[in-house]
């Protein structure tokens, strides 16, 4: 979704994209209800993402989808402001060359991703980074980040469930479960 605005994917099933299955870019009021996604031919860096807010986009509602075995499943780069992630369920995080690294399934990764709110999602980390820019102000509410992957290869490190880097700031984190129960 390229410059679109109050457009809408709904009930589809995309397998194997080649760099996302979703991508919104200087897009406004768009909705992505009720998909799946998964899979992808390459799982290296900038390749197999579930949904991805690129550059300029804000007032997104992304609500009920599940993304599995993507690199990232809900990513920000460069911005976004306002967009809703609700009641997401990613599983499968899956890193190459790097299995044994627990990736990102929600984070907000680029020069500033701001006021954005995620709530009820089911995934394996959030990660607010510091690459290329900082983020402020996102909202993670009663979300469950369960610090593992169902992957085939297990990762071993940074198997934590929320990952808040320098020069971000004033993030916050409510009532969200942290770890398997």
């Amino acid at each position: 979704l390229h410059g679109c605005a109050n457009s809408w994917i709904n009930n589809v099933t995309s397998t194997n994209a080649g760099h996302r299955h979703v991508q919104m870019e200087k897009s406004y009021a768009c909705t992505v209800r009720d998909s799946f996604f998964h899979d992808g031919f390459d799982h290296g860096s900038a390749h197999s993402y579930g949904i991805f807010c690129f550059r300029w986009n804000s007032d997104h509602l992304i609500e009920n989808n599940v993304v599995f075995r993507c690199r990232h499943s809900f990513i920000f780069e460069g911005g976004g402001s306002g967009v809703v992630y609700a009641y997401n369920y990613a599983v499968g995080v899956y890193t190459e060359p790097d299995t044994e690294w627990l990736s990102e399934d929600m984070d907000t990764h680029g020069a500033h991703p701001f006021m954005n709110l995620f709530e009820g999602n089911v995934v394996g980390k959030l990660s607010h980074d510091n690459t290329w820019g900082s983020s402020s102000h996102n909202t993670s509410f009663r979300c469950s980040m369960i610090a593992q992957s169902s992957q085939t290869t297990k990762p071993t490190l940074s198997r934590w469930g929320v990952d808040i880097q320098e020069n971000s700031s004033s993030n916050n984190v409510v009532g969200c479960v942290l770890g398997v129960l």
